[in-house]
């Protein structure tokens, strides 16, 4: 599904303007420079939290790892690695957001992501993790570690327990690469998504375990002939009252009135095609839409996924209900940010009326707030206030429900 045309009822729109001015970008104060450059930057799904890895440029040999409150563009914690930014591994935030994990190279520093105090550091060196993610309240943590052999494979292999008491489950593969794990459904279920190489191209396959018996519970590769590539984090999602993830896909296709039989397309010419695609804490297919592969970018929020296109208009695609998006905002067109250096959004508050744009360019925060333009009236009570209300309830009791199956 391709987003469709705006339709001409602009005044039933929620307007977003500008309530605080943008946040600049941190100075770093060594390098005499400004940390413009941003690699990655991945939102905690449930909290107003936003991890950021960013240098003085795509050369520079140091990348600092910085948590943020998107709600005042404010630094909670930092670190600073010795890699250079294209090469330091993302930090992962756990599936309720409120730790975070960050890997330096020697060791794992867990973060609480709601007060930025640092909880643990674990030394992880020696098994050379190539991927990792961490269980809500940090009792779990999981390695992608290198497998032996010449077969392409992925096994949920062991699991021990360190010093400090905490469960350590590693997954090893072979013939895979930039991979990303997660765990879903309150720690139950670990899911991994990697890309394989096969006749010149790559091939997404995701696989998922159940965490105790460490059986595998479904697996399936997406793809064809060209590349398809994870094109951002994979975020964990909240569909029916359970946990699922997001992951945003590339495929790269010839361009339109070329044959895909054609062998003479070099991969230089391949035009992207982004899938969002759903997948429950068993590793199946729940929902995609396409998207144009120009002038859009995404954020999560709970049980919706939230797509900015255009600069202005603001889209939400609620899984529970199908694969259908549903226009739900404007940015006020002078306000508008460029898409182009956009990273990521963010949406909090009590109705989710608070957006912040995190971006690559000369601010790296933009904040909006939600001006409802409806003015018609039921009963005393606006229209626009009984729907805020009845669906900050909706998303309270599903949040609410999945917290009760994380910790039972």
């Amino acid at each position: 599904m391709s987003f469709r045309s705006l339709a001409s009822n602009h005044q039933n729109l929620s307007l977003l303007k500008v309530i605080q001015p943008p946040a600049p970008f941190p100075y770093d104060h060594l390098a005499n420079d400004t940390l413009r450059y941003v690699r990655y930057v991945v939102v905690s799904a449930l909290s107003s939290r936003v991890v950021t890895v960013s240098s003085t440029s795509n050369t520079a040999q140091v990348a600092s790892i910085r948590l943020w409150d998107t709600s005042l563009g404010s630094v909670f914690w930092q670190k600073d690695v010795k890699a250079s930014v294209s090469e330091a591994t993302p930090p992962q935030f756990s599936e309720d957001g409120r730790c975070l994990a960050a890997y330096d190279g020697t060791s794992l520093e867990f973060v609480d992501a709601h007060s930025g105090h640092s909880t643990q550091i674990v030394g992880v060196k020696k098994f050379g993790p190539k991927a990792f993610a961490i269980s809500n309240s940090g009792s779990c943590l999981a390695l992608v570690i290198s497998g032996k052999g010449d077969d392409r494979a992925a096994l949920f292999e062991q699991d021990t327990i360190n010093e400090n008491g905490r469960i350590i489950h590693f997954v090893s593969t072979c013939g895979f690469h930039d991979n990303q794990i997660c765990y879903s459904n309150g720690g139950r279920s670990l899911i991994l998504a990697g890309h394989l190489k096969t006749c010149g191209a790559s091939r997404l396959s995701v696989i998922c375990w159940d965490v105790e018996s460490r059986a595998p519970l479904h697996h399936f590769t997406y793809g064809q002939r060209y590349d398809t590539r994870l094109a951002g984090p994979v975020y964990p999602i909240i569909v029916n009252g359970t946990g699922a993830v997001l992951m945003r896909i590339a495929e790269l296709i010839p361009p339109k009135g070329t044959s895909t039989d054609d062998v003479f397309i070099d991969e230089w010419d391949l035009d992207p095609v982004y899938t969002f695609m759903t997948i429950s804490h068993e590793g199946r297919g729940i929902g995609s839409v396409k998207t144009q592969p120009q002038g859009v970018v995404h954020g999560v929020d709970g049980h919706q996924v939230i797509f900015l296109k255009d600069k202005r208009y603001l889209w939400t695609w609620d899984v529970s209900q199908g694969n259908r998006l549903q226009l739900s905002g404007r940015i006020h067109h002078g306000d508008a940010p460029p898409i182009a250096p956009i990273g990521a959004l963010a949406r909090f508050g009590d109705f989710g009326e608070r957006l912040t744009v995190i971006g690559n360019g000369s601010h790296f925060f933009q904040f909006f707030g939600v001006k409802d333009v409806r003015s018609k009236t039921e009963g005393g009570k606006s229209l626009a206030k009984r729907r805020k209300t009845t669906a900050g309830r909706q998303q309270t009791e599903k949040l609410n429900h999945y917290a009760m199956n994380v910790h039972s």
